[in-house]
C-alpha cells in the first residue's frame, strides 16, 4: 500500500507541476498569457503587411524557422519550466512575503503615529490613481533593479543568460537565472510594500488599484497594446512616443551586442527613466537602410560564434556558470 501510496503521490506532484506550468500561458499576471500572444501575433501580421504590402508570407514571418528551431529556444523553454517549479514550489512566498510585511508595518506606523484618517480616500478617481502609482512604482522598481543587473559586475553575470540569447521570441523574456528573480523580487517588495502600506492608512482598508482579472489594469493594457513584442524579431517603432515608452524595437537596441548600443534602454514600459538618466537611445538614432526600415541588429553577449556561445551553450551551464564567474568577480574584488 505504501508503494501505491507513494506512486499516487508522485503522480499528483507531475499533475500539479504540469498544471502550473501550462497555467502561465492562462494567467494575465504573465507576459506570456495567451491572449498577449494572440494580441501580439495580430499586431505583427500588421506591420508585416503594411511593411510589405502583401499578405503572402505572414505566416512564415511570424514563425520564423530561424528563430524557433534555434538551440536557445529550447533553453528559454527548460529555463521557463524550471523556473516556474523554482518560483511556485519556493520563492513565491517568500518574496510575497517582503511586500506584505512592509505593506502592514508601514500601514500600523502610520496608523499609531498620525491616527486614522478622518475621511479615508474613495471612488474612482482614487481608485485610478493608485493605479497608476503602482504602475509607476513598479516601473521605477523596474528601471533601478536592471540597472543595478548591469553596472554591478556579480550580478550582471546572473543577469548575463538573459542577454545569453542570440534570438529573441516571447519565452525569451522569461530566461533567466533564479538569482536574477530573487534580486527583482526583492527590489519589487521593497518599493511596492510601502506604497500599498500608505495606500491601506489612506483608504482606510479599502482603497484598491483597478484590476482586470486581478492584475493592474494599466499594466494589462500595456502588454495587450504590443509591449509583448519587445522579445521578439518583430522590429516595431511607437514614433513619437519612444521619448515616453518603451517599444519593442527600443528594448531590442538594448539585446544588441553592438557596442554603440551598451549600457541603453534599461526601461521596462516607461522610457522617462531613460531619459532622466541619459541612456535612452530611440529606434530613429539607430541608423537602418532607410528611415524607419529593420536594421539588422545581433543579439548575444557577442558577436555570433563567439566562445559565450558555449559558455552558454547547455541548460546546466545557464545555471551554473554564472555561480562560478560572480564568485570568480566577489573574490577578485576582495
Amino acid at each position: 500500500m505504501n508503494g501505491v501510496s507513494g506512486w499516487a503521490e508522485r503522480v499528483a506532484w507531475v499533475r500539479a507541476v504540469a498544471s502550473g506550468i501550462a497555467g502561465q500561458f492562462m494567467s494575465p499576471g504573465v507576459s506570456i498569457y495567451w491572449g498577449y500572444l494572440a494580441s501580439a501575433a495580430v499586431l505583427a501580421a500588421l506591420v508585416y503587411m503594411l511593411r510589405r504590402r502583401a499578405v503572402r508570407g505572414v505566416l512564415a514571418y511570424l514563425v520564423p524557422r530561424t528563430v524557433w528551431l534555434r538551440r536557445s529556444t529550447a533553453h528559454d523553454f527548460a529555463l521557463f519550466v524550471i523556473n516556474t517549479v523554482l518560483y511556485s514550489f519556493w520563492l513565491l512566498a517568500p518574496l510575497a512575503w517582503i511586500s506584505t510585511t512592509l505593506a502592514q508595518r508601514t500601514w500600523l506606523s502610520l496608523h499609531e503615529s498620525v491616527g486614522p484618517v478622518a475621511t479615508p480616500l474613495s471612488g474612482p478617481a482614487a481608485a485610478v490613481g493608485l493605479t497608476l502609482i503602482v504602475f509607476v512604482v513598479a516601473d521605477l522598481g523596474f528601471f533601478f533593479g536592471h540597472l543595478a543587473l548591469h553596472r554591478i559586475p556579480a550580478l550582471w553575470e546572473f543577469h548575463k543568460v538573459h542577454h545569453s540569447a542570440p534570438v529573441l521570441q516571447p519565452l525569451t523574456v522569461l530566461r533567466r537565472h533564479p538569482v536574477s528573480i530573487v534580486f527583482d523580487g526583492v527590489v519589487s517588495g521593497l518599493l511596492l510594500g510601502p506604497v500599498y502600506g500608505v495606500a491601506g492608512w489612506l483608504g482606510g482598508g479599502g482603497l484598491e488599484p483597478l484590476t482586470i482579472a486581478g492584475v493592474n489594469a494599466v499594466l494589462v493594457l500595456g502588454l495587450t497594446a504590443g509591449f509583448s513584442l519587445q522579445h521578439s524579431h518583430v522590429w516595431l517603432s511607437f514614433g513619437p512616443l519612444d521619448r515616453w515608452v518603451i517599444s519593442p524595437a527600443t528594448h531590442q537596441i538594448h539585446h544588441s551586442v553592438d557596442p554603440a548600443h551598451h549600457d541603453r534602454n534599461f526601461g521596462n514600459f516607461l522610457a522617462v527613466w531613460d531619459r532622466l538618466a541619459g541612456t535612452l537611445l530611440a529606434p530613429k538614432q539607430v541608423a537602418g537602410p532607410e528611415r524607419g526600415s529593420e536594421p539588422a541588429l545581433a543579439f548575444g553577449l557577442g558577436e555570433p560564434g563567439g566562445a559565450w556561445e558555449r559558455e552558454y551553450g547547455s541548460v546546466w551551464r545557464l545555471y551554473c556558470w554564472p555561480i562560478w564567474r560572480a564568485v570568480r568577480v566577489l573574490v577578485r574584488a576582495r
